[in-house]
């Protein structure tokens, strides 16, 4: 898997094929994505994402360059940035109590469901 089209949506956020993904810390592990924060090879650009495709035994990660090869580098080499899915959020419902009249402003909710006791 080459360099990966993904939108950046903060300096730590990034996303990717419908998921969340944050900064990280390091060891990096399979299932991470990483930006290349150097270029050490043609077949890798600088601040290009590539994804991890397998971590060996000798804490070796693999991604797979622009041109189809395989990449192995340390878990801990810092010439990548690791960043690690985001785990999905529940949808509970949020209760709020007020205990004097307010005026409220209220974007991007799907329903409100309004109950007096």
């Amino acid at each position: 898997m080459a360099k990966l089209n993904v939108a950046k949506l903060t300096d730590g956020r990034i996303e990717y094929n419908g998921g969340i993904y944050e900064k990280a810390e390091y060891p990096i592990k399979r299932g991470d994505i990483v930006q290349a924060n150097e270029s050490y090879s043609d077949d890798i650009e600088y601040g290009g994402f590539y994804e991890v495709v397998a971590v060996d035994n000798y804490d070796d990660f693999r991604i797979i360059d622009d041109e189809g090869d395989k990449r192995e580098r340390d878990i801990n080499d810092d010439e990548f940035v690791p960043y690690r899915k985001v785990a999905e959020q529940s949808q509970q419902p949020l209760t709020i109590t007020l205990t004097q009249p307010v005026h409220l402003i209220i974007t991007n909710i799907a329903s409100i469901e309004f109950k007096t006791e």
